[in-house]
């Protein structure tokens, strides 16, 4: 069964009312704000410099707290996460900047994935979730750098956005900015410059190492068999619970498949969807932890049940 027809029929056999679901501004601004208050109590106990173990261990919990930053701008790309689209562009703009993300061709990218999801040739994020090469170094690798490259090309400035001036220099001075703003936080101000290496070096390992294993959890199902268009097999939910809230998602993001279904509701309408159609999913669509879906591609190089 094709994707598409499996919404069709999804959407056919529950009585859910898209209209019925509303966004509100509240949501966005709560999830937001709480994640940029945690980043910058990180950032300041660092700049006081208690300690080393003290100092390492705020800069690990900043590149979770980075990496979660970027489902601010997955649903900002969908312009879910306010209700006011000033907002949301502000929100993505900024984010983006922090992030070192180009948030145009973020969602040029991301629209693309939602539109060809599980095509090998159009879905952007294709190899990102489907292993067809060594599974361990798949899902380790990013903890050790090996998505850097892919990240810097994906996140570049083309030339014809250039010529479009779509990508300013005033983007990219204030990239510059606030990483400099963050350099002199990080490094206590001047006192510990070895700090910057270890928050970027979290940045490049930590922070993209959890996106893929998140990515492979939700899409990375038989993963030796590249199954298109095949939703049971290429779209995941996972009951929520509060060790994987912390590491693995936010905003509802567990609740992927209903995702996929409804990309421009607001995330925080999933868990209703979830209850509604709780009775067409199948084992293999939803399941009880993202942690055990990794914990079986990782040792048991399967994730059939």
């Amino acid at each position: 069964m094709s994707y598409n027809l499996a919404k069709q029929k999804i959407l056919y056999n529950s009585n859910i009312k898209i209209e019925n679901y509303k966004k509100n501004n509240f949501y966005g601004l709560v999830n937001s704000f709480s994640l940029f208050f945690f980043f910058i109590l990180f950032l300041y106990v660092i700049s006081i410099d208690v300690n080393f173990l003290t100092n390492f261990l705020s800069i690990f919990f900043i590149s979770i707290t980075v990496y979660k930053m970027s489902f601010i701008l997955h649903d900002c790309a969908h312009n879910s996460l306010f209700e006011n689209q000033i907002l949301n562009n502000f929100f993505a703009n900024f984010t983006s900047t922090l992030l070192m993300i180009n948030f145009l061709k973020y969602k040029i990218d991301h629209l693309k994935h939602h539109k060809f999801l599980g095509d090998e040739d159009l879905d952007v994020d294709f190899s990102e979730y489907i292993m067809t090469n060594n599974v361990i170094f798949h899902l380790v690798g990013p903890f050790f750098g090996s998505r850097i490259l892919r990240f810097i090309k994906k996140n570049g400035v083309e030339k014809q956005m250039i010529k479009k001036n779509t990508f300013k220099i005033k983007s990219i001075l204030m990239i510059i900015l606030f990483q400099l703003i963050i350099c002199i936080f990080i490094s206590s101000f001047g006192k510990n410059l070895e700090n910057i290496f270890f928050y970027y070096g979290f940045l490049a390992t930590v922070t993209l190492g959890l996106s893929r294993l998140r990515a492979v959890a939700e899409h990375g199902q038989f993963i030796h068999k590249k199954k298109k268009h095949t939703v049971e097999h290429i779209t995941v939910t996972h009951k929520k619970n509060f060790l994987e809230n912390i590491f693995l998602y936010s905003f509802n993001f567990n609740f992927h498949f209903e995702h996929h279904l409804f990309p421009n509701i607001q995330s925080r309408h999933y868990p209703d969807i979830n209850k509604k159609i709780l009775n067409l999913h199948s084992d293999k669509t939803f399941k009880k932890s993202m942690f055990l879906t990794l914990f079986k591609l990782f040792f048991k190089n399967e994730v059939k049940t």
